[in-house]
Order: C-alpha cells, then structure tokens, then sequence
C-alpha cells in the first residue's frame, strides 16, 4: 500500500467515525402562524340594499398595479401601495336625484399597512379640505376614523384591521352608512 493510499483510507475512517457522533438531529421546525383570512372587498363593501342607492358604478378586484397605473407618479404609488401590503379594493358609485354616495374599500395584507394607508389618505384629505372633524357613531366600531364636512356633503375615511374605506355622501346619511359598513369589516 501506497503511503497516500493510507492516509486516505485514514481520513475516510475518522472522517465516518465522527460524522455519526457529531452529528446534531435538526431542529423541530416550529409551526408557522395560519394567517387571518378576510372577506375581499367585492364581499364586504356596502351592498346596494344597504345604501338605499341605486348603483351607477363601480370596480372589484383592484390589484396594485391597476391602482398605481391611475396615478401622476406611477413608480411612486407602485412602491406607496406596495409598502401597504395592498392586496385587493372595490369601489362603488350609487345615486339617484340630489343624493349620491360613493366608497372604496382597500384590504391590506397587514394591519400596519392599514394604519399607514389610513394616516395617508387622512393626510390627503386633510390638505385638500379642512381638518377633520369627530366621527359619528361609526368610531365606536372602527380603530380609526376621520371625518370631513364640506359644503357639498361628508367624507367619513375609517380603518378595521386591515381594512380602508373612504365613504363620501351628499343628500344621505354618511354616518349611518360608515357604521353599516364598519360592521361588515367585524
């Protein structure tokens, strides 16, 4: 035998030795967290029955791209909506004579998403019109509401979870209609 041939009939030797002792078991993988599931907004938004409107408009399944495309700053609205966790929105449009309401609602894939969604378009609003004002009787069933006065109707813009809408009334009962659809998102 040839002095190479040893030595390497030595290391495989140590080398199978130790690989058994040595060893470690792996670890137990821990059970990953089921994730809340939570109706799509074409589910939860406000039914037209509820509005008391007939609907005159609306879109379903609103994906993230479609929403930054309708945008000034495409990329910027695409990186906004992504850091959301957006996932889904519906909107709706219902009139008839002097009353009109129209709402969307945007699910996000965590609820710090829905928070910062919510403290964005808050801001929005806020720029555009007055300061906020206290919600109605929606507040007492939502994490976050804001509620805007104009002299052509009420912006109510509330947050559950992961949910955002923004409701705007002229002519019916924005109030109403928040509460109503605050528990829907419950």
């Amino acid at each position: 035998m040839t002095p190479r041939f040893v030595a390497l009939a030595v290391v495989l030797l140590v080398s199978a030795c130790q690989g058994a002792a040595g060893a470690r078991p792996s670890p137990t993988p821990s059970p990953r967290p089921v994730p809340a599931t939570a109706r799509p907004p074409v589910d939860a938004i406000l039914a037209d029955a509820q509005v008391g409107l007939p609907r005159t408009g609306g879109l379903d399944h609103i994906g993230v791209l479609e929403a930054a495309h309708t945008q000034l700053n495409q990329a910027a609205a695409l990186d906004l909506y992504r850091s959301w966790g957006w996932v889904d929105q519906a909107t709706r449009v219902w009139a008839l004579g002097s009353q009109d309401s129209e709402e969307w609602l945007l699910l996000t894939v965590r609820q710090d998403g829905a928070r910062r969604a919510f403290t964005f378009y808050s801001d929005q609003r806020a720029a555009a019109t007055a300061q906020a004002g206290p919600c109605g009787a929606a507040a007492t069933a939502l994490d976050e509401c804001a509620e805007w006065q104009t002299e052509s109707g009420t912006t109510i813009l509330g947050r559950r979870g992961p949910f955002v809408f923004q409701l705007t009334a002229r002519g019916a009962d924005a109030d109403r209609l928040a509460l109503l659809q605050a528990q829907k998102l419950t």
